[in-house]
């Protein structure tokens, strides 16, 4: 939401989760809330249960792109983000992914998945984008 000012004067929209976050999204004009569906008993976060709930949202997600014909495709994690990216990437549109600013040493689980296929990977840590190629470090966020 920090960086929602430099989408001014374009046509945006916004997948996300329902949750806390709803009262500060009022001046977005169209959102879509995707329920995450649970996560498998006795599985941490890691990649593999992640796969398994990807699955769950495609359809949801096939929906709102073909519905929005977005031109390009911004997210910082979690599941919607990673079906929006991969469904995107397959019908041309250009992806970017904004890290989270807690990944000091790593990429997240869908940063990991998400690195080769974006047109632009951005960091908030100078020290990540020297760990992988094809990130970009620009300054922190928030």
């Amino acid at each position: 939401m920090n960086i929602r000012e430099a989408f001014n004067g374009n046509n945006i929209f916004l997948v996300t989760n329902p949750s806390e976050i709803k009262g500060r999204l009022i001046d977005i004009q169209k959102i879509y809330y995707i329920k995450n569906p649970p996560k498998p008993i006795g599985l941490g976060l890691d990649i593999f249960s992640l796969i398994f709930n990807c699955f769950q949202l495609i359809l949801p997600c096939i929906k709102i792109l073909f519905e929005e014909k977005p031109d390009v495709i911004m997210g910082c994690g979690g599941e919607p983000t990673l079906i929006m990216s991969y469904l995107g990437k397959l019908t041309g549109v250009r992806v970017i992914f904004l890290e989270s600013l807690t990944r000091v040493h790593d990429l997240s689980p869908c940063g990991k998945l998400v690195h080769n296929i974006a047109d632009l990977f951005l960091v908030q840590w100078k020290g990540l984008a020297h760990r992988y190629k094809k990130t970009n470090y620009w300054g922190k966020v928030v």
